[in-house]
């Protein structure tokens, strides 16, 4: 009996499921570490603000009442959020205390946000904080 050279087809159909699923893996593993870098690129922006109220406050004997009062002789600009999304970071000012806050995408969990920040804060919703720093 001869065998003419090739493949079958489902030699051929089992190849192309292997490299199907290894696809979608890569692929959905790709994007989790997206956002967690955007994640990180958050918390460094937050780090970096909390930096300039804290200058601002041993300056000044308390912390700014708005943001125009320390950019830019503490921070250049207030850092935009690194993701494709609206959310922003939210800046919550009082004399004694301040908020940070922000929205995670990812599933690094860099932490809860401060007791001031309120889901509405950053849109509510699929918007709500869920990261931050604080002055406590």
């Amino acid at each position: 009996m001869r065998r003419d050279s090739g493949y079958t087809l489902v030699e051929l159909m089992v190849v192309i499921t292997i490299i199907t699923v290894l696809t979608l893996v890569a692929g959905v593993y790709y994007h989790d570490m997206q956002l967690n870098a955007q994640d990180a690129n958050r918390l460094k922006d937050l780090t970096a603000i909390k930096q300039a109220l804290e200058m601002y406050r041993n300056s000044n004997g308390s912390y700014p009442s708005n943001i125009s009062q320390f950019v830019p002789k503490y921070l250049n600009a207030i850092p935009t959020d690194p993701g494709p999304s609206s959310y922003g970071y939210v800046l919550i000012l009082q004399p004694t205390n301040y908020a940070l806050c922000a929205h995670e995408e990812g599933s690094a969990n860099f932490g809860q946000p401060p007791y001031l920040c309120t889901l509405s804060d950053c849109g509510g919703g699929l918007g709500s904080c869920n990261m931050g720093l604080s002055s406590e």
